[in-house]
């Protein structure tokens, strides 16, 4: 038994993608019975049960910001000079994290007097 709801943040500049997160408390069926969440539902019912994703490391959406591990088919596309908006950038992937239009271009502030240009 779960529960769970998405947040959505955006902190990027203007013309940026967000960020949804997901929050989700579970419990094994066998303590569902005494969740609010539960009334109503047939805790044995197979066809019940939502089936989830085979996990970060396998999944082929090579571009997803919400990544939590870098994927095992694929070489990772690092740069210390840039700064890019998903968290394992992969080489050929196609995107770099600039703003929507700029082709994957992005100039970041340094708070140095300059800047960094990547793409």
């Amino acid at each position: 038994m779960r529960a769970a709801r998405t947040i959505t943040r955006h902190h990027g500049g203007y013309n940026q993608p967000g960020k949804v997160y997901a929050v989700g408390l579970g419990c094994e069926t066998r303590h569902a019975d005494r969740l609010v969440y539960s009334a109503g539902m047939d805790l044995h019912a197979a066809e019940a049960a939502t089936p989830i994703g085979p996990g970060c490391k396998t999944c082929e959406r090579m571009t997803c910001p919400q990544r939590a591990a870098a994927p095992i088919s694929g070489r990772l596309d690092l740069d210390e000079n840039r700064s890019t908006f998903i968290p394992y950038p992969l080489k050929g992937a196609g995107f770099v994290g600039g703003a929507a239009g700029t082709g994957g271009r992005a100039e970041i502030s340094t708070g140095r007097g300059g800047s960094v240009s990547s793409g």
